[in-house]
């Protein structure tokens, strides 16, 4: 479905209707339409505009090959965040081919969980492009095609947290930088009450007062955890 890239004037906007990311960055739509419609393995999808809320989504196939040389068409619906780039694309399986479970990364919408948005692991706003994104997409969806294949639970490789034991782990490599997950589960209830005495002894068992060793990594865990659930709503919640 062709997408009209004309920019509608200032003039031609309602009096509540705010400007949409693609009216304010219209070269960036274009490249990544210039970059999707050139990809051998992308090409297959389509930008479709939902008349309603305006947003944008590529939706269709993409092409997904095996360790094997097997290609696999796998339909998906790509749809950006109303503060793209500064957010990646939201992912979701629409043929229902995987398991909507959380230890699959899959929500019940089928919403993709690539990523915690907090780590900001991919800058599209400035070196990563969209086809950087969807080769992400791809490794995720190649992953979840050995899971449904072999009737595992969990994806193949390490297995990574979701939702809020993500954001402590998280909280925890901003504070000390490294994984100590028998320690972080000893915090678990300090960070879910959210006191606990900063002269006292701290929980980790280190000897030292609180104040002097997690209270940094409670409040950081706390402030992680609330603004995620501040900004998700929906098929999008913890």
């Amino acid at each position: 479905m062709a997408y009209n890239t004309e920019q509608p004037s200032r003039h031609d906007r309602g009096p509540t209707e705010t400007a949409r990311w693609y009216d304010l960055d219209l070269p960036r739509l274009e490249e990544d339409k210039r970059l999707i419609a050139e990809h051998p393995h992308y090409r297959r999808l389509s930008l479709r505009k939902n008349p309603v809320t305006g947003e944008l989504a590529w939706r269709g196939t993409i092409t997904v090959t095996s360790s094997s040389g097997i290609p696999s068409r796998v339909p998906l619906e790509i749809t950006y965040r109303h503060d793209y780039p500064e957010s990646m694309p939201r992912v979701r399986d629409i043929a229902q081919l995987f398991r909507r479970e959380i230890d699959r990364h899959v929500l019940s919408d089928g919403t993709f969980c690539l990523a915690l948005p907090e780590r900001h692991e991919m800058d599209l706003a400035g070196s990563h492009s969209i086809i950087d994104f969807l080769d992400v997409v791809v490794i995720f969806v190649r992953k979840q095609l050995i899971a449904s294949s072999l009737g595992l639970a969990r994806l193949p490789g390490p297995d990574e947290p979701h939702g809020e034991r993500a954001l402590k782990k998280l909280a925890y490599e901003k504070c000390f930088g490294a994984d100590a997950q028998a320690t972080r589960e000893r915090l678990d209830p300090i960070v879910a009450r959210g006191q606990y005495a900063r002269n006292a002894l701290c929980p980790c068992g280190s000897g030292r007062r609180f104040r002097t060793c997690h209270a940094d990594y409670v409040r950081v865990a706390r402030e992680l955890i609330a603004h995620a659930r501040k900004g998700l709503s929906g098929s999008e919640s913890l």
